[in-house]
């Protein structure tokens, strides 16, 4: 008996370490069988649940930051400026004779005699010097012209400094530069005009001979950014009325094949287009009187939408991507009504306004209005981001040079303000 005791303690011994090393499971027991698990399955298992956990983690984090950027946006969109502060200024100026124009973010000066850029903190980053009587200016990208309207000649301008001189046989009544530095000048000559295009060295390019019967007269014109297509809207009579006709012109390939290199020509009886612009994405806009009309298409320009209303047009702007039309407000206690469209002919905004502006901007999403002694700056949404009095003076130019910065041209000085 002794030994069988015995024999029984040692067995439950050796039965107890067994149990011992047996780790209990987590899951239910249903009488089957549970198989070992190899140690490179676990290991993958593992991993894949790491990874698995890692991606949602990325995931909650990459919405988190959407979510802020949504809501600091819409904070920026809907945020009204109380009050402006002077970044710098000069008062040394000689501003009765001298205009200033937004370039690729700094500010293009010109005179009869000389012109400089500078960039939003006042400093002189180039000057140039020419002899133009008449001073006139047309920028598109990086790229100015100065032309000496009635005049013959036309000097071409990049961040740069100049990079071309253009001298016409005729005098100039416009004159529209492209991105790449080529130019369109309509010309003078007695009861005939033409329409020069030039190269910036001042080589003729091609040459468009119009009269008042054949094809018109030419009121607008603006060539496309890459200086492949010109846009014409020329004024012509037919039957006692006045009528318009839209003709683009291709002097690259798409053009050579053309008669007189047209590639695109559309009329409209009784209807004054006395603008034409080129926007972005390779689109003209003609402004109607009783709308507009875009055409798209890149080398060779067709009509894509048109847009009519039922009043009468004060004021046309765009900023490349959105076209603003204002009207005289049918709204009691309001003056203007303020309507923005997308190139497609979308309305994405109209706004009752009572601010009384004499001239009028438009660029970064945002539309400026100023008079003598006032701003109002209205996002293309229609929010109100900023009304008013200006205190350095009477106002010549205001224009916007950032997304809440602005040059002020007064009697007095340059000003540099930042909304805030």
């Amino acid at each position: 008996m002794k030994k069988i005791k015995e024999l029984w303690s040692r067995l439950r011994g050796k039965i107890s370490g067994v149990l011992s090393g047996i780790k209990p499971s987590s899951g239910k027991f249903f009488g089957k069988k549970k198989e070992p698990v190899d140690e490179v399955t676990s290991y993958k298992q593992r991993l894949i649940a790491h990874r698995r956990k890692q991606a949602l983690k990325t995931g909650a984090v990459i919405a988190i930051v959407a979510a802020l950027a949504l809501g600091i946006k819409f904070a920026f969109d809907h945020w009204s400026f109380k009050e402006y502060v002077i970044i710098n200024s000069s008062e040394q100026e000689d501003i009765t004779s001298t205009e200033y124009v937004e370039l690729d973010g700094n500010v293009f000066k010109y005179n009869q005699d000389d012109t400089a850029l500078m960039d939003t903190d006042g400093e002189t980053l180039w000057t140039g010097s020419y002899d133009i009587v008449n001073p006139q200016a047309d920028v598109c990208g990086d790229m100015v012209a100065v032309y000496d309207k009635n005049g013959t000649s036309i000097e071409v301008f990049d961040i740069n400094g100049e990079i071309g001189s253009i001298n016409t046989k005729l005098p100039i009544l416009k004159a529209r530069v492209s991105s790449v530095g080529t130019v369109a000048a309509v010309l003078e000559d007695g009861e005939n005009t033409w329409i020069n295009y030039y190269n910036a060295a001042g080589e003729e390019i091609a040459t468009v001979k119009t009269g008042i019967d054949s094809p018109g007269y030419p009121m607008d014109v603006d060539i496309s950014s890459d200086g492949s297509v010109l846009g014409v809207s020329y004024l012509y009579m037919s039957d006692g009325s006045p009528n318009t006709k839209i003709t683009f012109y291709n002097f690259e390939s798409a053009g050579k094949n053309q008669m007189d290199n047209k590639v695109g020509e559309y009329e409209y009886d009784n209807i004054l287009v006395p603008q034409i612009a080129y926007l972005d994405s390779g689109k003209f806009v003609a402004f109607r009187e009783d709308g507009f009309t875009v055409f798209e298409g890149g080398t060779a320009p067709r009509e894509e939408k048109t847009v009519k209303v039922s009043r009468d047009i004060i004021t046309t702007m765009n900023d490349g991507s959105h076209i603003g039309l204002i009207f005289q407000s049918e709204e009691e206690g309001s003056l203007y009504t303020i309507e923005v469209y997308t190139t497609g002919g979308r309305k994405i905004m109209e706004e009752n306004c009572d601010f009384s502006y004499t001239d009028v901007s438009m660029g970064e999403n945002q539309i400026v209005l100023y008079n003598s002694s006032q701003m109002c700056v209205y996002s293309i949404k229609g929010i109100e981001k900023f009304r008013g009095d200006m205190k350095e003076g009477q106002i010549k130019n205001l224009f916007q040079i950032g997304s809440n910065r602005y040059l002020e041209v007064t009697e007095n000085g340059i000003y540099m303000l930042k909304l805030h």
